[in-house]
């Protein structure tokens, strides 16, 4: 899956992620999904937590499921978003938030297979 620009990545604490990102029309991931008014799908942002997550841990994830996700508000681009990510590695989450500015967009947590803590 074809990843935004990501403008900034930093880790806030040692389990909590925060990035910025460039979310543009032109993503692959726009084509075919209304065309005229395109929507970031919610598998799309999901992808995008395991992803940046599994990059940042330097370890394979493996998808168990979704724990209380909420998509609040679509995601139409162009839009400068942050996502944070919590990562619970005792717990098998990461908890991830969407938004911008103070609108919140979608929120909730994946469930992995436990792994390594090494943030």
């Amino acid at each position: 899956m074809e990843l935004p620009l990501i403008h900034t990545s930093q880790r806030l604490d040692t389990n909590s992620l925060l990035f910025t990102l460039d979310i543009q029309p032109e993503l692959r991931c726009f084509q075919g999904h209304f065309d005229a008014a395109p929507v970031l799908a919610g598998v799309v942002q999901v992808d995008w937590v395991m992803a940046l997550a599994t990059r940042l841990l330097e370890q394979p994830l493996v998808f168990r499921g979704l724990q209380s996700v909420k998509f609040l508000k679509l995601i139409r681009p162009p839009v400068l978003m942050t996502l944070s990510i919590d990562c619970q590695p005792e717990r098998g989450l990461l908890k991830f938030s969407y938004r911008a500015g103070e609108i919140g967009y979608s929120s909730g947590a994946v469930r992995v297979d436990p792994w390594e803590h090494r943030l």
